[in-house]
């Protein structure tokens, strides 16, 4: 009933056992498995009215932390944690609702942007330092009242987010093209990954190219470093970095996939008979889920190379497609991939994904890998 109603913006392995999803209401979900069986399912409205605004456009969840971007408001939320609740030896095995009077909702005033935007925020590895980010079209179509300036065009803006001083925004920019993925990157913490598209409808454009930027956090400020132009057949719909952040993985509207070697410069093509509006790389970085179309998943190897797949519980020959609306209830549509972790939180041992759908369900699926 809550995933007829709720988008799930952000979904989260706390182990290998435990996935939490957070919906646009601001109920968060855990979710315990042993096995194939499900365990135990926590529903969590402890946030509910105790935030800036109703609806949550995006999420980051970690053991210290929670930071929420809201579509109504020009704000950033972060839900810091009591110690006794992140530090529980038990945390793996059992739920801990969150408790009114255990945790601390600070929030900080971007400015200068538009109302409703569907804003999405992102933490560094050390977690002092977030983002929030959207999309430059949206915010071009609003009616200013009076004439915008720089800052007030800025769609990038670097937060402090250490729980002795609270929030506090650093500074912002203006990216030269429209983001279509922003995160620090998982090696080095204060730098900036994006993927950027030119600006405007991208439809009635002769050529299409993404742009892959580094931007680096010194002393407050986003300052670019480089910036490479990756020449593409039609124009992106998703992207996903490899774990070791050398090559970069294009879903195309065409249905194709583009690979781009960021060391030495070249572009691998495939063709993807999926729609490829969703991509997960297994944090080993041996395999890539595409999903997408009438609930469809594809799984390629580092090379492009079509992966077979089939239900250990069907007796049918295995296939490059998996055809998901042939096992679930699902009307809607792929929502979400996200793979779990090993059983010491690495890569090693991850066979777990989870999906989520539009208007519901959530689901699993066990690889054996």
């Amino acid at each position: 009933e809550l995933l007829q109603t709720n988008t799930c913006i952000h979904t989260r392995w706390r182990n290998k056992h435990c996935c939490q999803v957070m919906l646009s209401s601001g109920v968060l979900v855990t979710l315990t498995v042993q096995g194939p069986q499900l365990e135990q399912v926590c529903i969590d409205r402890t946030l509910v009215g105790r935030l800036p605004a109703s609806t949550v456009t995006h999420a980051v969840l970690s053991d210290r932390l929670i930071l929420l971007s809201f579509l109504e408001q020009s704000q950033v939320a972060a839900v810091y944690l009591n110690k006794k609740t992140q530090n529980s030896p038990e945390t793996g095995r059992r739920t801990d609702k969150l408790s009114p009077s255990e945790i601390k909702v600070v929030c900080v005033e971007l400015g200068g942007c538009g109302r409703r935007l569907h804003r999405h925020v992102s933490l560094n590895s050390v977690q002092d330092v977030a983002l929030c980010w959207w999309n430059q079209d949206e915010s071009s179509e609003e009616l200013w009242p009076w004439t915008p300036t720089d800052t007030h065009r800025n769609n990038l803006v670097l937060i402090s987010c250490s729980p002795a001083e609270g929030l506090k925004v650093l500074s912002s920019v203006h990216t030269e093209g429209n983001p279509l993925d922003c995160r620090f990157s998982l090696l080095q913490p204060y730098q900036v990954l994006t993927v950027e598209l030119p600006a405007g409808p991208q439809g009635f454009r002769e050529e299409s190219w993404a742009d892959t930027c580094v931007y680096e956090c010194a002393r407050g400020r986003l300052h670019r470093l480089s910036v490479t132009r990756i020449p593409l057949s039609s124009h992106p719909v998703s992207c996903s970095r490899h774990p070791s952040e050398t090559t970069l993985l294009l879903g195309l509207s065409d249905s194709s996939l583009v690979l781009y070697d960021q060391r030495r410069g070249i572009s691998f093509l495939a063709s993807c008979p999926v729609p490829a509006t969703l991509l997960a790389w297994h944090p080993a970085g041996a395999v890539v889920m595409v999903g997408g179309g009438q609930e469809e998943l594809m799984c390629f190897d580092v090379g492009l190379a079509p992966v077979n797949m089939a239900l250990v519980s069907e007796e049918v020959a295995s296939a490059p497609t998996l055809r998901l609306a042939q096992h679930l209830r699902c009307s809607g549509g792929l929502a979400g991939l996200q793979w779990a972790t090993g059983l010491d939180g690495g890569p090693e041992g991850t066979d777990m994904l989870a999906l989520s759908f539009h208007g519901g369900p959530l689901a699993a699926l066990r690889f054996r890998l």
